[in-house]
C-alpha cells in the first residue's frame, strides 16, 4: 500500500505483457502429442494371402515384436494378396520414435535376405502419424492430371519459402506412362518372344558407370546416357537382325502410345478431378498467422489460374483456432457481468465492479507468464482458462468482503484494507494452492499420450490461480481503498430505504439462512441422515450414467467410409461413391465432399486414424456449416445409408477425441484355426446384431476370394524353353502389363509398360489356359495348358495378426447418441452364454476397453490429488479431525455433480473426473474460510455451538458469492455444450452450488457435533 505507484505500474506492464501475448503467442488447435504409430508395408507380387502370411508376415511379425519398443498389445497385420501391412505403435518407453523408425529401416535392410526373392524393399511409412494443419485441393473438370501436376508445383513453390510452413505433400497423383502394345500375332511370325523384347528396351535405356580414365591429372569420369528421350526412340530400337543385313524394330511389332493407367486410387472434390495438397506448420508458430499466410499466397495464386480451376480447403485448423479464441474472449465477457450480476444482488455495483475487475487483470497477466514461459494457446490452455474464470474473482471477494467488515467496524479505510488482505492471506494461500494442484497428480497416472495432450492444463490452472491471489494481496487492497468507501451496514441502509418492505436484501438473505441454519441446529439427527444418505447415493447414480472417456468433437465436418467386400474392384468403389455422393451432394447443409477412392484422407485430425487403402474401400470428408449441422447429418445419414447398397457397407462417422481406438465395442477372437475364427465369428455376428442399439458388426477378416493357382510342369516346359520366371513375364505383360524402362522428359521419368494385345474382349478363367505363349526357343509357341496346370482356388481376402496369432475382430458401430456402456453388458452376456470352440480364445476391446484401460490411471489421480489436499489441510489447521472434516464435506457436492451430468445428458468423461477434483479444491476453499472463523471465535472464548453458528452467519456471504461467481463463470462452456468440456463445467456447475448448501448449512452443525466434547 506504501509503494502503491510501483505496484501498479508492475501490474500495468504484466497485463499489457498479456495483451500483447495474447495475438502473439503460438496457436494450435491441439497440443503438440506424440502419436507413436507407423506402417511398415511388405510387398510380395503374386503371393496370395495365405502365401504372404507364411512366408512374409510371420517372419517379419517376429521381428518386429522382437524390439522392445514395441507395444505387442496394439501393433498388428493386415495381410492381403500381394502385401501386408503392419500398424506398428510404440510404448511409451520409447521416447524417440524417429530414432527408433530410423534404426528400424537399416534392420529391414538386412532382414529383406531373410525373405524370399520375389519379395521387395520393405517400406517404413513414419509419417502416418503426422497431421495436416490445411488440406487444399486444386480442382478442374476440364484440364489433364498433368497439367494440374503443374499447377500443384507451382502452388508447392509459393508455399515453400514461407517459414512458417513444414512438410508440404500431395496426394491423388495419376502418373502418365507410355504403353507399349506389341502385336501378337506379329511376334509369333517373326519367331520373337516378349522377353528378347524386354530385355532389348532395357538394356537400351539404362544408365549407370563407364568406368573412368587414370590421367596424370586425375581421374576422368566416363559418363553413358543412353536413356531414351521420345516414344521415337523406343520404337526404333533394333531387336534381330537376319543374315541379309534386315532389322527388325520395336515399330514392327506394334505401336507406343501415352495414357493414363486405370487407377489404383484417386481423390475428387464434389465430382471434379483434384489434386490434395497437404501443409503442416512449424512447431512454436503461431496457427492463425500460418492461415493468414497461406490466405495470402492462395489470394495471388487463385488470380493466375483458369477460369476452370478452383481452390478449396477441405480441413482449416487456423479457422478453428481463430474462433476458438473469439469464443474465450466472448466468455470472458460474458462471465465477467455474471459475476457482477451475482454480486449485484447483494452488494452495489461499485463493489462489484472492483471485485470483476480482477478477472481480466489476472487473465492476461496469466496469458503473459505463460508466454514468457513458452506456452500456446489452444483448446487445453483456453478451457483451463474459462474454468478458473470464475475462480480468479474468489480471492478478490473474500479480500474485499473482510475490508467491509472492518469498515463497519469503525477502521480506517487505509488500516482496513490492510489488514482485510493480511488477515486472511494464509486461509487464502491455503484454499488457493487446493485448488491448483488438483490437475498435477494425473500427469504422472495417465498415459503419456493424454498426459502430453492435458499437460499445459495444471500449469495454466496453477498460473492463474497464483496470479488471482497476487492480485487479490496487492492491488484490491489498494483499489477498494480508493473505490469503496462505506461499509456493509451503509448498503444495508440504502436497500432498506429502497425496499417497500422495509428490509433489505442482505438482511433478508442473512434472515433466511440464519433460520435455516438454527432448524440445522435444532435437528442434528436428519442433518447427519441426509448426509449419510448424500454419501450413498452417488455410487448408485454413477453406475446408472453412460460412461465414455473421450466424447465427440464439435466439427464442422465428418466422414463417411464405404467398405464393399474384399476383392472389390476399384470400378465397383467408383460406382457406389458417386451414387452415395450424387444423392447428398444436393443437400443444402453440405458445403463440400471430398472423395477419397481406393485410398484414404491424410491425418487431418490428430485423434483421426488414416484407414487402411484398398480397391474396396471409399471415403469422403464432408464439410458442413457448423458443428450442429454435423450432428444433423451424422445422425440421418446413419440411419438411411447404412446398407442403402446391398453388400457394402456404409459407416457414417462423427469425429472424436478418442485416439486409442475406432470403434465403440469389439470382440477379438484368437486362435491358429482361421477357418473356425471365421465360422464361429458368423455365428456371433448373427447373435450381435440382435442386440438393440448395435447398428452393424462386421468382421476385419476378409471373406474367401477367388483365384487361380498356376504350376509349371517341369519337363513339358522345358522342352520348349518356357521356365517359371519367363511364363510369369508373359502372363504379366499378357493381362496387365510390364514396366520395362522410362522415358526422361523435363527431368520426369515417364514409365514405358509393355503389353501383348490378344484377342479383343474380356478373357474367361477357362480361356486362360488355351492362350499361346513363346519360350526361348525360336518358334516354339504352346497353350499354357501344355506346360502347365490351372487350379481354382480360395484365398481368405485378409488375414489380421496380432501379438503373433491370427486374430478375428467383430468391430461393432452403434446407433447414433449410443456409447459402449449402453450395449456392453449385453454383449458380454452373450459371449458368457456361448460355448468357446476349442482352441479359440476371446478378449473385448474397443473404446469400452480402452476405457477400462485408462481407469485405474484416472482413480490413482484422483486419489493422489485428495491426498495432497488432505496434507494442506493438515498443513494450515494442524488437526487431524479438522482436516479430516473439511475433506469429508467435498463428497457432499457430488451427488449435485452428477445429477447436473444427468440432467444435461452427458456421460461421465475424463473431463468429468477433471471436475470432481477441481469441485474438491472449491470445497475445500469454502470449508478453510467457514472453519477458519470457527476456530478463531473458540480461541476467544465461545462454545462449540456459539462458535459454528457465528461462523456460518458471518462467512456464508464470501462463501455464496466466491461459489456463485464460479458456477456462473462456466454458463458459456454450458450453453455452447462443448464436447470435451461441458461434462467438467456441468460438474462443477451443479457441484458448487450442492456444496454451497452443505458447508453453509450442514458443516456447522457437523463441526458443533465433532467438537461439543472439546
Amino acid at each position: 500500500m506504501h509503494h502503491y505507484k510501483i505496484v501498479l505500474l508492475l501490474f500495468a506492464f504484466l497485463v499489457g505483457l498479456g495483451i500483447f501475448a495474447l495475438p502473439n503467442m503460438p496457436k494450435k488447435e491441439y497440443p503438440d502429442f506424440t502419436i507413436r504409430n507407423a506402417l511398415v508395408l511388405g510387398i510380395y507380387p503374386g503371393a496370395s494371402s495365405e502365401q504372404v502370411e507364411e512366408q512374409l508376415t510371420v517372419p517379419l511379425e517376429d521381428l518386429l515384436l522382437s524390439y522392445k519398443g514395441v507395444d505387442r498389445n496394439k501393433t498388428y497385420s493386415l495381410t492381403r494378396d500381394g502385401l501386408v501391412y503392419f500398424i506398428l505403435d510404440l510404448d511409451e518407453s520409447e521416447d524417440s520414435p524417429r530414432n527408433f523408425y530410423a534404426n528400424l529401416r537399416m534392420d529391414l535392410e538386412e532382414f529383406k535376405v531373410n525373405l524370399p526373392s520375389g519379395v521387395l524393399p520393405l517400406m517404413v511409412l513414419s509419417e502416418f502419424g503426422e497431421t495436416s494443419a490445411i488440406l487444399i485441393t486444386l480442382e478442374s473438370e476440364s484440364l489433364s492430371y498433368k497439367s494440374l501436376e503443374d499447377l500443384l508445383a507451382t502452388l508447392e513453390g509459393k508455399l515453400r519459402p514461407l517459414s512458417i510452413v513444414t512438410n508440404i505433400k500431395s496426394y491423388g497423383h495419376q502418373k502418365e506412362q507410355a504403353n507399349l502394345y506389341l502385336d501378337k500375332e506379329k511376334m509369333a511370325a517373326y519367331a520373337i518372344n516378349a522377353q528378347q523384347v524386354m530385355t532389348q528396351l532395357y538394356s537400351g535405356g539404362l544408365v549407370t558407370s563407364a568406368g573412368s580414365l587414370h590421367s596424370t591429372d586425375g581421374f576422368i569420369p566416363i559418363h553413358m546416357n543412353n536413356s531414351f528421350e521420345s516414344e521415337l526412340e523406343i520404337l526404333e530400337q533394333p531387336i534381330y537382325f537376319d543374315e541379309s543385313g534386315n532389322v527388325l524394330r520395336v515399330r514392327d511389332l506394334g505401336y507406343i502410345v501415352r495414357e493414363y493407367p486405370e487407377p489404383m486410387s484417386y481423390i475428387t472434390n464434389n465430382g471434379r478431378k483434384c489434386l490434395l495438397l497437404s501443409v503442416e506448420m512449424t512447431s512454436g508458430y503461431n496457427m492463425v498467422e500460418l492461415g493468414k499466410e497461406v490466405d495470402k499466397v492462395l489470394k495471388e495464386f487463385q488470380e493466375e489460374l483458369p477460369p476452370d480451376v478452383h481452390i478449396f480447403r477441405i480441413s482449416d485448423q487456423p479457422h478453428v483456432v481463430s474462433d476458438s479464441v473469439y469464443s474465450f474472449l466472448r466468455d470472458m465477457l460474458i462471465s465477467i457481468l455474471s459475476v457482477i450480476a451475482v454480486m449485484i444482488i447483494m452488494l452495489p455495483m461499485r463493489v462489484a465492479s472492483v471485485a470483476a475487475t480482477s478477472i481480466p487483470i489476472t487473465i492476461f497477466i496469466s496469458i503473459g507468464i505463460m508466454y514468457v514461459f513458452g506456452f500456446e494457446i489452444n483448446t487445453v490452455t483456453l478451457a483451463s482458462l474459462l474454468v478458473v474464470l470464475g475462480m480468479v474473482v474468489d480471492d478478490s471477494i473474500v479480500v474485499i468482503d473482510n475490508y467491509l467488515n472492518y469498515l463497519d467496524h469503525g477502521m480506517s479505510r487505509w488500516k482496513a484494507s490492510i489488514t482485510a488482505a493480511n488477515s486472511y492471506f494464509r486461509s487464502i494461500f491455503s484454499a488457493t494452492m487446493a485448488i491448483s494442484i488438483t490437475f498435477f497428480p494425473f500427469l504422472f497416472t495417465l498415459p503419456e499420450v493424454f498426459v502430453e495432450f492435458m499437460f499445459m492444463a495444471p500449469w495454466a490452472i496453477f498460473i492463474s490461480l497464483m496470479v488471482s491471489m497476487g492480485v487479490a494481496m496487492l492491488y484490491i487492497p489498494y483499489f477498494q481503498y480508493f473505490t469503496i468507501r462505506k461499509g456493509i451496514q451503509h448498503v444495508v441502509e440504502k436497500q432498506r430505504k429502497k425496499s417497500k418492505r422495509g428490509i433489505s436484501v442482505l438482511e433478508l438473505f442473512g434472515v433466511f439462512y440464519e433460520k435455516t441454519l438454527q432448524k440445522a441446529f435444532a435437528h442434528p439427527t436428519i442433518v447427519v441422515i441426509v448426509i449419510i444418505l448424500f454419501l450413498i447415493l452417488p455410487f448408485f447414480v454413477y453406475q446408472k450414467l453412460p460412461k465414455r472417456l473421450m466424447p465427440m468433437a464439435d466439427r464442422n465436418q465428418f466422414v463417411i467410409e464405404i467398405y464393399l467386400p474384399y476383392g472389390s474392384s476399384l470400378k465397383e468403389t467408383e460406382c457406389i461413391a458417386d451414387s452415395l455422393r450424387m444423392m447428398i451432394q444436393d443437400d443444402e447443409r453440405i458445403h463440400a465432399i471430398t472423395s477419397f477412392i481406393g485410398t484414404s484422407a491424410p491425418r487431418f485430425q490428430a485423434s483421426y486414424t488414416p484407414q487402411i487403402p484398398g480397391p474396396h474401400f471409399a471415403q469422403f470428408i464432408v464439410n458442413t456449416p457448423s458443428y450442429r449441422i454435423t450432428e444433423e447429418l451424422v445422425k440421418e445419414f446413419q440411419q438411411q445409408y447404412k446398407y442403402y447398397f446391398p453388400g457394402t457397407y456404409v459407416r457414417v462417422r462423427q469425429l472424436d477425441y478418442s485416439m486409442l481406438t475406432d470403434n465403440e465395442v469389439e470382440v477379438r477372437l484368437i486362435g491358429e484355426n482361421k477357418e473356425a475364427l471365421m465360422l464361429f465369428a458368423d455365428s456371433l455376428q448373427h447373435e450381435f446384431v440382435k442386440i438393440p442399439y448395435i447398428a452393424s458388426v462386421r468382421s476385419d477378416f476378409g471373406g474367401y476370394q477367388y483365384g487361380m493357382n498356376l504350376q509349371t510342369d517341369p519337363v513339358s516346359s522345358s522342352r520348349v524353353g518356357i521356365n517359371p520366371g519367363l511364363l510369369s513375364l508373359h502372363m504379366a505383360s499378357r493381362f496387365s502389363g510390364i514396366p520395362v524402362t522410362s522415358i526422361i522428359e523435363g527431368g520426369q521419368s515417364i514409365p514405358v509398360v509393355v503389353h501383348i494385345e490378344g484377342q479383343e474382349g474380356t478373357i474367361t478363367a477357362e480361356e486362360v489356359g488355351n492362350e499361346y505363349f513363346h519360350g526361348v526357343i525360336p518358334g516354339a509357341a504352346v497353350p499354357l495348358r501344355q506346360v502347365a496346370t490351372l487350379e481354382p482356388e480360395w484365398n481368405i481376402s485378409q488375414i489380421v495378426r496380432r501379438n503373433g496369432y491370427p486374430t478375428l475382430t467383430l468391430m461393432m458401430d452403434l446407433d447414433y447418441g449410443k456409447i459402449s456402456t449402453d450395449v456392453f453388458h449385453k454383449v458380454k452376456a452373450v459371449m458368457d452364454n456361448t460355448t468357446m470352440p476349442e482352441g479359440i480364445r476371446y478378449e473385448y476391446a474397443g473404446t469400452y476397453k480402452a476405457d477400462k484401460t485408462m481407469m485405474p490411471g484416472i482413480i490413482k489421480g484422483v486419489v493422489t490429488a485428495v491426498l495432497l489436499i488432505f496434507l494442506i489441510l493438515l498443513f494450515h489447521f494442524k488437526k487431524v479431525s479438522l482436516a479430516a472434516l473439511v475433506l469429508g464435506s467435498t463428497a457432499l457436492s457430488i451427488l449435485g455433480a452428477l445429477f447436473g451430468t444427468w440432467l444435461l445428458n452427458l456421460p461421465i468423461s475424463l473431463t468429468t473426473y477433471l471436475g470432481i477434483v477441481t469441485l474438491v479444491g472449491l470445497v475445500v476453499r469454502n470449508g478453510i474460510i467457514m472453519f477458519d472463523y470457527a476456530e478463531l471465535l473458540r480461541g476467544q472464548g465461545y462454545s462449540v455451538k456459539e462458535a459454528s453458528f457465528m461462523a456460518g452467519c458471518r462467512r456464508i456471504r464470501p462463501i455464496f458469492q466466491t461459489s456463485s461467481s464460479t458456477a456462473v463463470a462456466v454458463i458459456p462452456m454450458l450453453i455452447t455444450k462443448d464436447s470435451l468440456w461441458a461434462p467438467m463445467a456441468a460438474t462443477i456447475f451443479f457441484g458448487v452450488f450442492t456444496s454451497m448448501f452443505f458447508v453453509s448449512v450442514f458443516m456447522p452443525v457437523i463441526y458443533w457435533i465433532v467438537y461439543r466434547k472439546k
